[in-house]
């Protein structure tokens, strides 16, 4: 009995329940067999009181581990707590400086050097902390495969099991292969149907779709160019309505997510294994590549029978566009000129595939297959300059093409400012060699025409406005 007492806390009445348990199953029996069923009733108690021990050790142990674990996430809520508020104090601290020494760059040059330096300096600390958070992700990855590697070595493989498992996957393969092969005349391309999806999605009545190609470098930072393109939608006059019409086409998993984050159109564009996340310097290899592959996108996008916009998102959307644009289906491409000779009609026109409209018909295909067929033999040219030369080979008359080259008064650039802000429709960042310098001209851009909707109340102020000069793309080509 004190061994029972010791394991299960016998007392208050628990001796007497054992002792009429005994007595109950154990007592008519005689001597012999009383002794050996006490003796079973015995054994059959202390294994149930151990069990009734460990089970409270564990209930116990659960407990304590329970205010632990809501001790650790108490703590780590603080932590991002803290965290949360450090990096809204740092965004808010940027804003105001960048905006402050923003407004000193349009006045000297001095200004110009603080405020590239500025941009410079938080882009090198953007790009500190993402290598801090991605060595981070490393180690956190190296400890775990560790661990893994650690428990695979401690088991014995069993080599007769693998092979069974790798017969059993086969033979699952080949059945699949099978049903494949049994349904490929019903079957569709995943690419085709992922893409139609999202045009049907996006398209006007007419099958038509505003474009726009981006990459990781277009969606990263505190104002990320992505961000200026659809501030012009939101600002514009008449614009915030196209924005169901526009299909944006990423070259990576960032871009996606943010494009998906901002619930817009998406679609993620299979880039066969070449890198075009970062940014691409203009005319460097990638920057060709880039071209290309989004030459041979635009040109099945046609084949489906889809005309488009195609617009870059260093081009701010100030007015609605179709307002703009000829109607006339007679007319198959209307596109936008550096430099406009005053000709609408001229060939002589020096063209901007930043922005265009195109029509989908037999002979704007044709003109595409012929323009992406000259890609391997146009080595040290960008697509824009193979299409430039198309037309002066006399190829846009050989195929029977009416084209329009748009005026910049309407859709102007930085190559060529507008003179009459009352009509602009697009301004285009173009003559510009860096992105980081197209995002600080497009901003003074955003600044001047919310100074010009503001103060507007008659012809003279319009004529009098002054678009700020585009400074930092200037100097982006001296580095």
């Amino acid at each position: 009995m004190r061994v029972g007492k010791e394991l299960c806390g016998f007392g208050g009445g628990k001796e007497l329940g054992f002792l009429v348990g005994l007595s109950k199953w154990c007592w008519p029996l005689g001597l012999a067999d009383f002794l050996d069923c006490s003796g079973g009733w015995l054994a059959s108690a202390l294994a149930s009181c151990r069990h009734s021990v460990r089970v409270e050790e564990i209930t116990k142990n659960s407990r304590k581990e329970d205010v632990d674990i809501e001790k650790i996430l108490k703590e780590t809520r603080e932590l991002q707590l803290e965290s949360n508020s450090v990096q809204e104090r740092l965004n808010r601290t940027h804003a105001v400086v960048d905006e402050t020494v923003f407004r000193e760059a349009q006045k000297d040059q001095v200004g110009r050097q603080a405020y590239r330096i500025l941009t410079n300096i938080h882009g090198s600390f953007e790009q500190i902390a993402e290598n801090l958070l991605a060595t981070d992700r490393a180690r956190r990855e190296v400890t775990n495969y560790e661990g893994k590697l650690a428990t695979m070595a401690s088991r014995s493989v069993d080599i007769d099991k693998l092979k069974a498992d790798l017969d059993t996957i086969r033979r699952e393969n080949d059945l699949l292969e099978k049903k494949l092969s049994k349904d490929s005349s019903q079957s569709i391309n995943m690419y085709e149907d992922k893409l139609e999806e999202v045009l049907a999605g996006a398209s006007t009545e007419d099958k038509t779709v505003i474009i726009a190609i981006v990459n990781k470098a277009y969606v990263e930072g505190d104002k990320p160019m992505l961000d200026i393109f659809l501030d012009g939608f939101w600002l514009g006059e008449g614009t915030d309505d196209l924005i169901k019409h526009l299909l944006i086409v990423v070259m990576d998993q960032t871009s996606y997510r943010r494009c998906t984050f901002l619930h817009l159109h998406c679609y993620k564009l299979q880039t066969e294994g070449v890198d075009f996340v970062g940014e691409k310097l203009y005319m460097s290899k990638d920057f060709i590549k880039m071209m290309w592959r989004r030459t041979q996108f635009l040109g099945d996008v046609l084949k489906r029978g889809y005309s488009f916009i195609f617009t870059d998102t260093d081009v701010l959307w100030l007015r609605n566009p179709f307002s703009n644009l000829s109607h006339n289906k007679s007319i198959d491409l209307q596109i936008s000129t550096d430099i406009f000779n005053g000709d609408q009609w001229s060939e002589a026109n020096l063209i901007n595939t930043g922005f265009y409209m195109i029509r989908s018909n037999n002979k704007t295909i044709a003109l595409f297959d012929k323009w992406y067929s000259k890609k391997n033999n146009s080595t040290g040219l960008k697509e824009q300059d193979v299409l430039q030369n198309l037309i002066r080979e006399g190829e846009f008359q050989n195929l029977g093409l009416k084209v329009r080259f748009l005026d910049t008064i309407y859709f102007s650039g930085f190559c060529q400012n507008s003179k009459d802000v009352g009509a602009v429709v697009t301004v285009h960042s173009n003559c510009c060699r860096r992105i980081r310098a197209k995002m600080a001209d497009l901003l003074a851009v955003i600044h001047d025409w919310k100074r010009f909707i503001a103060t507007t109340t008659n012809d003279t102020e319009t004529s009098t406005f002054q678009w700020t000069p585009h400074y930092f793309c200037q100097d982006s080509w001296l580095n």
